[in-house]
């Protein structure tokens, strides 16, 4: 030992500090998660109001985007014929759709997912947002 204590309780005043000023917590978060990949509600908005366009009417309800996973657009879907469908079906016409819509955004793929909720297109949750 070198006479210091193993776990000082307080800093030296003549330690430096470290991180610079005190910043809020969701400045913190918003920019982590756009280091991730992970979409402004803006853009999540502007993901669904194009799904809205280019997806046919009848899939209103049953299918919508849900998030954003490294430039692959995953689309919840209500059931898995629906599912099989659009993967087989309209999956290329709607990422090509998609990508006209959305131009800055770098949609490499899009996925289709069963899930136990479809979001709704109006509510709050957005591609990349809570779920």
């Amino acid at each position: 030992m070198d006479g210091r204590p193993a776990h000082p309780r307080t800093r030296s005043s003549a330690a430096p500090a470290r991180g610079g000023p005190a910043r809020p917590v969701g400045a913190l978060v918003s920019g982590a998660l756009r280091s991730l990949g992970v979409p402004s509600r803006a853009a999540g908005r502007r993901v669904l109001d194009a799904w809205r366009i280019v997806a046919d009417a009848a899939w209103a309800g049953r299918a919508a985007p849900t998030r954003l996973l490294g430039g692959t657009l995953v689309v919840t879907v209500s059931s898995a014929p629906l599912r099989e469908e659009l993967a087989q079906f309209h999956a290329e016409r709607l990422l090509d759709a998609m990508r006209r819509s959305l131009p800055d955004v770098p949609l490499a793929g899009i996925r289709f997912e069963t899930g136990a909720r479809v979001p709704d297109a109006d509510g709050p949750s957005t591609p990349g947002g809570p779920r």
